[in-house]
């Protein structure tokens, strides 16, 4: 048979434990067990909130003073106009100011310790490089351009001025004219942008202004060049002239037209040198009718017109156009020099009313009136006047020295009477 051991014997204690203090007991454990919890997340909650104190504390600033650096050298660079004179330097500043400025908006809508301002540092300081570069160029270049712009203006308006002085009278192709024009405007202009400050345009004005002077002298010299490879034609004929003076012991009339002189040789001598003005087109032969050109060749005086018939004093017509005239005329015609339904010129004089100052008349060859009755007397019909171009390569130069010779004496006379 089995037999079974009988139940252990029973605390007394916990016969005496009331189902009130089972309860009590119950509560307090539960709220120990509370506690634990409690205590146990202050504890992780305090750490943690030293751990980020910590890594906030550690966390990288943000670079404040370069950022500040970069923004003042653009506005220094900016302050000497870089924006005009260093334009591809200060973009690519600015350019980096704007990646710098993005990127520190980037890392700023991260959680603090995890931001990072290297790349923002980085660009800043590569925006204090380029704007102070920038500063630099610009200040260079603008002085550069100054110094440059302030001597060219001086010495292109000083050129412009002796190119009409040395052209003054003489007829330049209106292509010719309208340049120099135009250039004298650009150097005006390109003064008024100096003074305002405006460099680079006035740079480009003067530069401009320049060109077209240089290509007006350039065209100007080819056409006196041009026209005075006539020279020794005229030497041959003005020799031919006064050797038949001197042979048949007969008045001859030379007229320099760019010397703009009327010479008169008795028996071969020179008795009567007197200036003159002629057509405003004097430069070249006569062409057509009303081209307002004087003529060049060798002719003869046909007719003597004394008071009451004619309007200019005294006058001797000569027998322009000869044959070797007509001849051209009807040759350059045929090539298509000459425009259609023109006519060749006539009724050409020497005569009084002169001393007007400029070429004015309409081809003829003008004296004073006290000369013009010198030449009157001593000239017939049949007198040989032979025109020319010039006599010597530096006779325009020396026409014009002569005038301006002229003109400060009549100035001085002027001041002294007063």
């Amino acid at each position: 048979m089995i037999r079974v051991s009988p139940a252990p014997p029973r605390n007394d204690a916990r016969r005496n434990v009331t189902p009130r203090d089972r309860n009590i007991f119950r509560r307090f454990s539960r709220a120990r067990r509370r506690w634990k919890i409690i205590v146990s997340l202050l504890t992780v909650g305090v750490v943690a909130l030293i751990a980020v104190t910590i890594a906030m504390v550690m966390a990288e600033k943000p670079p404040i003073d370069t950022y500040d650096r970069a923004l003042k050298a653009l506005s220094r660079a900016r302050k000497v106009q870089a924006e005009v004179y260093a334009k591809n330097l200060i973009k690519g500043a600015e350019s980096r100011m704007e990646e710098a400025h993005f990127a520190w908006q980037i890392e700023n809508l991260k959680w603090s310790p995890l931001r990072d301002y290297s790349k923002t540092r980085r660009l800043s300081l590569d925006v204090i490089r380029r704007a102070e570069l920038a500063e630099n160029r610009a200040v260079a270049v603008k002085d550069s351009l100054k110094t440059f712009s302030s001597t060219r203006i001086g010495r292109v308006s000083t050129e412009i001025r002796a190119f009409e002085a040395y052209y003054d009278d003489v007829p330049l192709k209106a292509p010719v004219r309208r340049d120099i024009t135009k250039a004298d405007v650009l150097a005006r202009e390109s003064k008024s942008a100096y003074e305002r400050g405006d460099y680079i345009k006035s740079t480009a004005k003067i530069q401009e202004s320049e060109k077209l002077l240089n290509r007006a002298a350039s065209s100007s010299e080819k056409f006196l060049r041009d026209y005075m490879a006539n020279l020794s034609t005229w030497k041959k004929w003005v020799r031919e002239t006064v050797a038949w003076s001197a042979a048949q012991g007969q008045v001859a009339i030379i007229v320099d037209k760019m010397g703009r002189s009327c010479r008169v040789y008795n028996a071969g001598k020179l008795v009567a040198d007197y200036p003159v003005e002629l057509g405003p087109n004097w430069i070249g032969d006569k062409q057509w009718r009303g081209d307002k050109a004087t003529p060049e060749g060798r002719y003869h005086v046909r007719k003597r017109k004394g008071a009451g018939q004619t309007k200019y004093h005294r006058a001797l017509e000569i027998d322009y156009p000869n044959e070797a005239d007509l001849k051209w005329f009807r040759e350059a015609k045929r090539r298509g020099e000459i425009p259609a339904g023109t006519r060749i010129g006539g009724l050409i004089e020497l005569h009084g009313e002169g001393g007007k100052g400029q070429n004015w008349t309409e081809g003829c060859v003008a004296l004073r009136n006290d000369h013009m009755e010198k030449v009157f007397q001593l000239a017939g019909v049949g007198t040989p006047v032979t025109i020319v171009g010039a006599l010597e390569p530096d006779a325009l130069e020396k026409n014009n020295n002569a005038k301006n010779n002229h003109a400060k004496n009549k100035n001085g006379h002027k001041s002294n009477g007063q």
